[in-house]
């Protein structure tokens, strides 16, 4: 025996699925003891390789023989046939045949000799038997039944996945088992888990444990499951697994707020890490899902997104109204289970009034390519001021105080010598960002805030006003000082009008719907949480009667944070210190990147076409995958995509049911033909759809289908 063959006879030892400790493994005799010491000790190898050793290591080993997948097309897309440790999935909506396309792709198995092991927990073994019996050449032309290697077991009753995994470890022993089909994945999980919590995290776990299972064992693991209902007369895809968003949705990414369809691979999002705090990952992959039904949520702060029915959402356990006690999601009063993955939710299983987690807080940007003062003049302009298209800005000020400040900042940060005067008739002013003389007797000095306007294309005017993108890549004293010359142009400071509980309240007003959401956003990126809502508008100073607005508003502990880290000037800064002092706020504030906002509305919207993305979420405490959309915590990707080598999807024909057809009360019938897409194809990348139909049970491609069905044999069959 040469020094190869010794290895692989250690090797197969080592491989054992029992897991016997490697230092405790007999010897064969046919091994010398120099290979055993070479192989034997840590399993763990800590060295690095180079390519040329491993290119070499891999052209000494043998080659891995493939498994038929029963369908030839099939084989010859994947090189050959499945391989060991592969997981595919096949997926289709109910009734579609599933189970007999698995069952018939088992009999062509079977008929190569390729052992096959099957789990069903559909049926019981007497109605598996039965429909392998139709699809048994030898049994439907001599009734003898024919040696086909097919095992299952006829008691499910003891199922667990240890229990599983020690059927395929004793099938792989005692028949030689290359294949294993398992009928169907929510049979795996125990229901009473599903009720606590969210079935997809389930269903994850549970899919990486087969998995690794598959990887482990080295068999070939084909897991059927289903898929949500689909139009009948469209054929569906791997997308229809997934749930996804409509265009426009901002995702975030280093500051900035991304349309959805315009994010790009690699790019950086806040995905959520341990227990309530958000981390940074990078995005995995991006593509388009589609035309799907779309819902918009709204939230009672006001953060609103759009979304298919499946997005799911972190929410705590709903106990309120009819539905007490049969929401899902996690208990706020179990430490061990807050955040956990208990708290995943699909939108269609969401209540009004369930509490889902928004952001509170942005990891913090270091990043200033403006200077504060310049973002505070900025922020004031936008709320009091007016900009043409040349750039040339004026400014409505309430008092000759705000005008000496604002005169002493733009002057100091962009050379100007500005000007401001009083209206007529009207207890304000009006403020001129001019340079206000001339250098030299014909050269005209640069306007440096003229052409910073210019160089932003930024002169928006009413409902069309709008944050520049400038401001969300600044850090968060920019952020901050732009807030604080918005709030003092166009903010105001009261009390809550609350006779048993008077307190502070902060306030900002405008019609732009696009510049509400940007400051409800910004706040959240200094951890200041505000209420956006629908009001109406009182004609004041230079306005004219407005029916909505839209109104911000700040109370409790996030105005001490506000004041700290935002602020107001001259008259409004002394009325708001007035107004805190002595004042204590009954809420505390919880350190904390997210927090839990009631479900305020759901509603249909439409049809829309959807994208979606994929995010790296390198977490240990979070297999799957987070992001924030519209500052709302969100995740969408499908463990069965995440975890699968391969995924076919099986869609049936349908006609219309005539007068004389009496099945049930569909409108639609089923026809013999079906299409089997091959949607994911880790190995090659490559798929097709492969036309099948079905004869007495069983399903043939469409060659082979046309000719039995006229009543001639096809060669092999």
């Amino acid at each position: 025996m040469n020094q190869q063959d010794e290895i692989k006879k250690l090797a197969s030892l080592l491989d054992d699925p029992l897991k016997v400790p490697v230092e405790k493994l007999p010897i064969s005799k046919d091994v010398s003891q120099k290979v055993a010491s070479s192989i034997k000790g840590s399993k763990v190898d800590n060295k690095v390789y180079s390519y040329k050793d491993l290119a070499e290591r891999v052209k000494m080993m043998p080659e891995i023989p493939k498994i038929t997948s029963g369908f030839k097309e099939i084989d010859d897309l994947v090189e050959g046939g499945w391989e060991p440790g592969e997981l595919v999935i096949l997926s289709a909506a109910e009734k579609n045949g599933k189970t007999l396309l698995s069952q018939s792709m088992s009999v062509n198995q079977a008929s190569a000799k390729v052992p096959v092991l099957w789990f069903t927990f559909e049926m019981g073994w007497y109605s598996i038997t039965k429909r392998f019996m139709k699809m048994d050449w030898e049994y439907s032309t001599m009734k003898d039944p024919s040696d086909l290697p097919i095992y299952y077991p006829i008691d499910n009753r003891a199922f667990s996945l240890e229990w599983l995994r020690s059927q395929i470890i004793y099938s792989i022993k005692a028949f030689g088992i290359k294949i294993v089909y398992i009928d169907h994945l929510h049979y795996l999980f125990p229901m009473s888990e599903g009720r606590k919590g969210s079935v997809s995290f389930l269903v994850g776990e549970i899919i990486k444990e087969i998995k690794e299972m598959g990887d482990e064992l080295q068999v070939t693991i084909c897991l059927i499951c289903h898929m949500t209902k689909t139009d009948p007369g469209i054929m569906p895809s791997k997308d229809n697994i997934r749930d996804c968003l409509p265009k426009g949705q901002l995702v975030y990414s280093n500051g900035k707020r991304i349309p959805i369809e315009k994010v790009k691979k690699g790019m950086i999002v806040v995905s959520k890490g341990s227990r309530c705090y958000l981390q940074e990952d990078k995005v995995k992959n991006v593509w388009k899902s589609g035309k799907k039904k779309i819902y918009k949520l709204i939230t009672k702060t006001g953060c609103e997104i759009k979304c298919s029915d499946g997005q799911k959402f972190l929410a705590a356990r709903f106990y309120g109204g009819v539905d007490s006690f049969k929401g899902q999601g996690f208990d706020f009063g179990k430490r061990d289970r807050l955040i956990s993955e208990n708290g995943w939710t699909k939108l269609k299983d969401l209540k009004i009034g369930q509490k889902i987690a928004i952001v509170k807080k942005y990891p913090e940007i270091k990043k200033e390519t403006i200077t504060p003062e310049m973002a505070l003049i900025l922020g004031w302009v936008i709320g009091d001021g007016h900009i043409t298209p040349k750039g040339h800005t004026e400014i409505s000020v309430e008092t000759e105080k705000e005008c000496l400040l604002l005169k002493t900042l733009a002057d100091k940060s962009f050379g100007l010598d500005c000007i401001f005067k009083k209206c007529k008739g009207k207890n304000a002013y009006r403020f001129y960002m001019t340079i206000g003389r001339k250098e030299g007797k014909y050269k005209i000095k640069r306007n440096e805030w003229v052409e910073w306007m210019r160089e932003l294309k930024f002169h928006p005017i009413g409902k069309d006003k709008f944050i520049p993108d400038i401001i969300f890549r600044q850090s968060n004293r920019v952020v901050g000082a732009f807030l604080s010359g918005l709030f003092q142009a166009d903010g105001s400071v009261g009390n809550n009008g609350n006779r048993n509980y008077k307190s502070p309240l902060i306030s900002y007003c405008t019609i732009s719907n696009e510049l509400a959401s940007g400051v409800h956003h910004l706040l959240k990126r200094l951890g200041i949480m505000s209420i956006k809502r629908k009001d109406k508008m009182i004609a004041s100073g230079f306005r004219s009667s407005v029916k909505d607005i839209n109104k911000i508003t700040i109370a409790g502990t996030d105005l001490i944070r506000f004041n700290e880290l935002v602020g107001f000037f001259c008259d409004k800064n002394e009325k708001c210190e007035r107004l805190m002092n002595g004042w204590v706020p009954k809420n505390k504030d919880r350190k904390s990147d997210l927090y839990f906002d009631k479900v305020k509305s759901i509603e249909f919207v439409g049809e829309e076409e959807t994208f979606d993305i994929e995010v790296e979420g390198h977490h240990r405490s979070l297999p799957n995958h987070t992001y924030c959309v519209n500052d709302i915590l969100t995740h969408n990707s499908s463990f069965i995509g995440q975890f699968a080598d391969h995924v076919l999807i099986l869609w049936r024909e349908t006609q219309k049911k005539g007068k004389d057809d009496d099945i049930l009360d569909s409108p639609n019938i089923y026809t013999s033909r079906s299409i089997l897409s091959f949607e994911l194809n880790r190995r090659t990348g490559e798929t097709m759809r492969i036309g099948l139909g079905m004869i007495n049970g069983q399903f043939y491609p469409w060659d082979e289908y046309d000719i039995l069905s006229r009543g001639v044999s096809s060669e092999g069959q």
